[in-house]
């Protein structure tokens, strides 16, 4: 990835130029950068600015006829300047690169959370953190600093700007923010039709946005809910990350079309089927654990092997109502009554 273009873009967002210098006397030790404007600028007398009709340095409001030596020193500056500024620039790359592996070198380490968050915010956060915000890592409730909320957890590398910790930084609290995903979804549904919206999060942190996924249903909003890691085996996330309910918890909602494919391909057909229901949201299963192609699947076959949605003659045609030795197998809690026959599941 280019770091300049990065660069340019993200101080573009801060608000941020660097083509104006002032100096409130004749030597450069004490420069103030300023946002510049396309007519040029003065902060003063001995201010030096840059115009978008004048490509040459020059001094506001006093002006003297140049000598010779006064042009020669002048162009020597410039020179100067523009070295300092590919220098800096340079600096400035490497800077972005070395968080950029700092990021991946931490999520190894860790063996959790996802790298291309922090590579993808390197220039964003170098830009902020040396040339934009205030802010102290060894007094971390300074009243005057600067907040900057980004709802990353898994992309944070605040070590780097110098805090010990996450706790110690002045972190703003909104709680989680599942519910404010899916409420956002909800509205771009339902205020432009023509857009399929989608969010994502772990499938046990439904439960923070159960409330907009059911807004989803009575709304008739086509949000498509991509849920992942449902599954027992979590590894380093441990059971607390681990769905047991939630599953059957979405079956039992009305108006809301709860898939859970089983490899690549019914994972294709689960998201062809839920593009295509406009009149309701569907929420996606799908396993953290590389899965194999099974045998007999096809992305066609998904929207046939959705039972609950066929007609009650093909239902009657596939299970007979007097068919009573069932088994349900299922990779979750099992309910008692839920049918007849015996049903199979991790309890």
């Amino acid at each position: 990835m280019a770091a300049s273009s990065t660069v340019t873009a993200a101080r573009a967002l801060a608000g941020l130029s660097v083509s104006g210098i002032c100096s409130p006397s004749s030597s450069h030790a004490d420069r103030l950068a300023v946002p510049s404007s396309p007519a040029g600028f003065s902060l003063g007398s001995r201010c030096l600015v840059s115009s978008s009709s004048s490509s040459s340095l020059r001094f506001q409001p006093h002006r003297r006829p140049r000598t010779a030596a006064r042009r020669a020193k002048a162009v020597k500056a410039s020179a100067v300047e523009t070295l300092e500024v590919a220098a800096t620039d340079a600096l400035v790359e490497k800077s972005i690169n070395t968080i950029r592996f700092l990021a991946i070198d931490a999520v190894e380490k860790a063996n959790s959370g996802h790298p291309g968050l922090p590579m993808g915010c390197a220039p964003m956060g170098h830009i902020l953190y040396d040339e934009v915000m205030k802010y102290n890592p060894k007094n971390p409730y300074w009243f005057n600093r600067d907040r900057f909320v980004l709802s990353a957890g898994h992309g944070c590398m605040l070590h780097l700007a110098g805090y010990d910790s996450v706790q110690n930084f002045p972190n703003v609290r909104f709680g989680v923010r599942e519910h404010g995903m899916g409420a956002i979804s909800n509205g771009i549904a339902l205020h432009s039709p023509g857009l399929v919206p989608y969010c994502a999060t772990f499938f046990v942190f439904t439960d923070y946005m159960r409330a907009a996924m059911r807004m989803s249903a009575l709304c008739e909003a086509g949000v498509i809910y991509v849920m992942t890691h449902d599954s027992i085996g979590l590894g380093e996330d441990g059971p607390s990350h681990q769905p047991i309910e939630q599953l059957m918890s979405f079956r039992a909602m009305p108006n809301i079309l709860m898939v859970r494919p089983a490899d690549g391909n019914e994972t294709a057909g689960a998201y062809t089927v839920a593009v295509l229901n406009k009149k309701r949201p569907s929420v996606l299963a799908l396993s953290r654990q590389k899965l194999s192609q099974l045998g007999g699947t096809s992305v066609e076959g998904v929207e046939k092997w959705l039972f609950d949605e066929q007609t009650n003659e093909y239902k009657e045609s596939v299970i007979p109502l007097d068919v009573t030795a069932r088994i349900s197998i299922e990779a979750g809690a099992t309910i008692d009554g839920r049918s007849k026959g015996k049903s199979i599941g991790i309890d």
